[in-house]
């Protein structure tokens, strides 16, 4: 069976086992999606926004986020590999699993 070419520099699967880092979100596209657990208010945070950089090896589900509506409060986070999966997740629509982070 021939093996698929991976697209990515992310790995594929839950992060909290992979342990996902801002190094890996600026090895993809320089951007981490997030949403919020309690409204579902979404955002595209970039360099400017994040601590996103090479070298950052600080995992992105220990990091703190907070809506402008709820305040600080948990965030599901994918990491996108296009601007196209970013067009969607602004859209509304669903990313695939293996996006997320947490």
């Amino acid at each position: 069976m021939p093996r698929e070419p991976i697209d990515s520099h992310v790995a594929r699967g839950p992060s909290t086992r992979r342990g996902a880092n801002f190094h890996g979100v600026a090895m993809s596209i320089d951007v981490l999606l997030v949403e919020c657990t309690r409204c579902n208010r979404r955002a595209a945070l970039g360099r400017d926004d994040a601590p996103i950089r090479q070298g950052n090896m600080d995992r992105v589900a220990g990091a703190k986020f907070k809506c402008r509506k709820c305040g600080p409060v948990g965030v599901r986070s994918y990491i996108p590999i296009s601007q196209d999966e970013v067009d969607m997740f602004l859209a509304g629509d669903p990313l695939p699993e293996a996006r997320r982070v947490v």
